[in-house]
């Protein structure tokens, strides 16, 4: 059973590790939102070659990617987690990283709690990772790939974590969710808190079964504007609705049929906090009795995060999510552990709808992305501020208390301003950059954006 608790005291804040040793080689480790797993995945090479980056000259950059696979062995979990490292030969302009020396960025995309817990020195223990990171060696600490030399098990050691992503600002995760972990796929028939034995990644260590249950409360200090972290801000990410085409099991499609090709935040609402359970109430040519089925992800993502401040709650007022799902309840809703599994809940269950990033690839019977408001989620729309508000302000955290090897700060100013002027070519339709924003939230709950464009080194709640 996962039960976290993100009360974050300052006097509580350890970002020391003595003891610990640091190789000749420049690292950078990121930690945190798996969006941000994605954007380093392409962004990370890039910058170590590019002569705006890093300009390590010594050969091209080469990455190294694992994520290993949920349930194998049988009864072990992962949470979904994605190992990636990247590196370049020296000489290197930022750094300084000489010729015989090595550039390396890790990245761990988990998610967005994670994210913010590991930057601040907090212990996750109950985390379901690859490897639990000892407390011994510091509270900061995370698993990561060693280096690109094999994408694989025995290539992961546990690293303090120099930047924590995150998909919102820390104070907003406060979600509670408990159910059965991968949404409908998950192990109904394993007993909550159960813990097996792992054979695979680290033979003999126990792991603990994680049926999606996570608890949140606010932090008792907010994560930025406190001197505590420096808040960095790059890019903006938008989310959208997918649904299943059948509106029952047995049907041809009817949903797409019916012209559910957008949706209103009224119905999302009613949807959502479970007012509204038949598609025949929106749509009367569907059969009474087509249950809707609502995908969600678990407390500590940043997606069921944004999705709870930006369309449920915004403004603070709103109707409530459920905290309890179909495997406890038999309500239909089910809460999913990764984006993978919520694209799996929308495409299995007849009557399904669901949030992910707008370009996820569909699967099955899903289709997607459908307006929202009348809006589609691109990034011109998300720049110009017509898409409602259903998209967030990615946060890079960086410590004011630096650990012993802490990279230069000349090293985070060119990493996180190259990242400022930067989208991946493959998100370019959809993702934008913040300081290119004409409207900006002053704060994730808060609506409707403001007039003019995010501003680095701001605090945005």
């Amino acid at each position: 059973m996962k039960k976290l608790s993100m009360a974050l005291a300052i006097g509580a804040l350890v970002l020391s590790v003595a003891g610990a040793s640091f190789a000749a080689d420049l690292e950078v480790n990121i930690y945190g939102a798996s969006a941000q797993g994605d954007f380093w995945g392409a962004l990370a090479p890039v910058y170590l070659n590019a002569a705006g980056g890093a300009n390590c000259t010594g050969g091209a950059a080469v990455c190294a990617t694992f994520t290993p696979t949920d349930n194998a062995p049988a009864g072990v979990y992962y949470h979904g987690a994605k190992y990636i490292a990247c590196e370049a030969q020296g000489p290197c302009t930022v750094g300084p990283v000489a010729a015989a020396d090595k550039f390396r960025i890790r990245v761990t995309a988990y998610d967005s709690d994670d994210g913010v817990l590991s930057v601040l020195g907090h212990a996750n223990p109950s985390a379901v990772d690859v490897m639990q990171c000892p407390t011994a060696v510091g509270l900061n600490y995370r698993t990561m790939l060693k280096d690109v030399s094999a994408a694989a098990c025995g290539n992961l050691a546990c690293y303090p974590v120099t930047l924590g992503a995150s998909d919102v600002n820390g104070s907003t995760i406060i979600q509670s969710t408990e159910g059965q972990l991968d949404g409908p796929a998950g192990p109904a028939s394993v007993t909550q808190g159960k813990a097996l034995v792992n054979p695979g990644c680290t033979a003999g260590a126990v792991i603990p079964i994680d049926l999606g249950d996570f608890s949140a409360t606010p932090p008792t200090v907010k994560t930025c504007g406190t001197g505590i972290l420096v808040d960095h801000h790059p890019f903006i990410v938008p989310f959208a609705f997918f649904a299943n085409k059948q509106a029952f099991v047995g049907d041809v499609g009817n949903l797409l049929q019916a012209n559910l090709t957008n949706i209103t935040k009224t119905m999302v609402q009613e949807i959502f906090s479970g007012a509204v359970t038949d598609w025949h109430t929106y749509f009367p040519a569907i059969p009474a009795g087509s249950t809707i089925t609502t995908c969600m992800r678990v407390a500590g993502s940043g997606t069921m995060a944004t999705f709870q401040a930006a369309v449920m709650d915004s403004n603070k007022t709103g109707p409530a999510l459920p905290n309890l799902d179909n495997s406890i309840l038999g309500n239909n809703a089910w809460f999913n552990n990764t984006s993978g599994d919520m694209v799996n809940c929308i495409a299995t269950v007849p009557g399904s709808i669901g949030f992910v990033d707008p370009d996820k690839a569909l699967a099955g019977n899903e289709y997607g992305p459908i307006t929202y408001n009348g809006v589609a989620a691109t990034a011109a729309n998300i720049k110009n501020g017509t898409y409602d508000s259903f998209w967030t302000l990615e946060h890079l955290f960086e410590p004011v208390a630096k650990y012993v090897g802490y990279p230069p700060a000349a090293v985070i100013t060119s990493l996180t301003g190259y990242c400022d002027n930067n989208i991946p070519p493959a998100k370019a339709a959809t993702w934008t950059l913040s300081n290119g924003m004409t409207f900006h939230k002053t704060g994730d709950f808060v609506t409707p954006p403001q007039l003019g464009a995010y501003v680095e080194g701001t605090c945005y709640e």
